[in-house]
């Protein structure tokens, strides 16, 4: 290679990495800006909808839990319909609160199990749970309220179909924030008062405490919403957990659709799911919706 071409290649290098300097860099750097500006609002914009997630969770929960002056009609437990392979549940539950300036409500839960697939789709048991409560609301960061009061459950039959139950009670409603999720905590405690002649035995199978966890905004997002539920209730004499009840929910719900409530798939294992069952032990997977929770 004679001394000439040498000089040329050397000034053609030296151009190149002059344009390399001049335009290249700078234009790579503005990219790889622009990536970390894009991930920087992507991770704004989740972090906003993971905030309001959590705020409708709170604000849902604290209607339920809590003692508004300006609501009346609140939920109370879950609304749903729901089908399996044997039959089909429905619930409806609502509270009333009776002053704007004492916290005592009325509530009322309805469930209904049906045999659908009988030729004239007859109920199977229907079953009342009409309460009576006074709410607390101390001033503790998590506890957002404690009910006293009395409930009775019962089927509405009469003679040997007959079951009823009265009890009074202490529920504890709590509430935690854990990173963008929250967790709803309720827990009763029972005290027997009156049991039906014909389920005499039922403390038995259904014990003296229950207690429901909801997992609310699992995945932050604003498209989409899973929330979990888990309830035990307790067997004979609190601990046996043979008998007893333990149910498992998951609801999904679609932000901003034309379809307002949740899809649910709920699974039950153990006793008096309705009353008609006390003694007798059910293992269902149910799918629908649930409208109120």
């Amino acid at each position: 290679m004679n001394e000439e071409m040498f000089t040329l290649l050397n000034v053609i290098f030296f151009l190149t990495a002059i344009f390399f300097s001049i335009f290249l860099v700078p234009v790579c750097a503005l990219a790889d800006s622009g990536i970390e500006e894009q991930q920087k609002m992507f991770q704004e914009l989740r972090q906003a909808a993971a905030e309001k997630r959590l705020k409708e969770s709170r604000d849902t929960v604290e209607e339920a839990y809590g003692a508004h002056e300006k609501s009346k009609f609140t939920p109370h437990n879950l609304n749903y319909a729901i089908i399996g392979e044997n039959d089909a549940l429905t619930q409806i539950s609502f509270k009333y609160r009776l002053g704007r300036d004492w916290n005592t409500y009325l509530a009322f839960t309805n469930v209904v199990k049906w045999d659908i697939y009988e030729r004239s789709n007859p109920y199977y048991d229907i079953n009342f749970k009409p309460e009576i409560f006074y709410r607390f609301t101390p001033e503790p960061e998590h506890l957002i309220s404690v009910d006293v009061g009395y409930w009775h459950h019962s089927n509405g039959q009469d003679e040997e179909d007959s079951r009823s139950w009265d009890r009074l009670f202490t529920r504890f409603n709590t509430l935690f924030d854990i990173n963008y999720m929250a967790l709803a905590w309720e827990t009763n405690l029972y005290y027997d008062l009156v049991t039906g002649d014909f389920n005499q035995d039922i403390g038995d199978y259904l014990g003296w405490w229950d207690t429901t966890l909801y997992v609310l905004n699992i995945f932050p997002t604003d498209k989409f919403n899973v929330d979990l539920e888990f309830y035990i209730c307790s067997g004979k004499q609190g601990v046996p957990f043979d008998y007893g009840q333990f149910r498992a929910g998951l609801m999904f719900k679609w932000e901003n659709a034309v379809f307002q409530p949740s899809l649910y798939l709920q699974y039950f294992n153990g006793y008096g799911e309705v009353m008609a069952d006390y003694n007798e032990r059910t293992e269902d997977m149910r799918i629908g919706v649930v409208f109120l929770y």
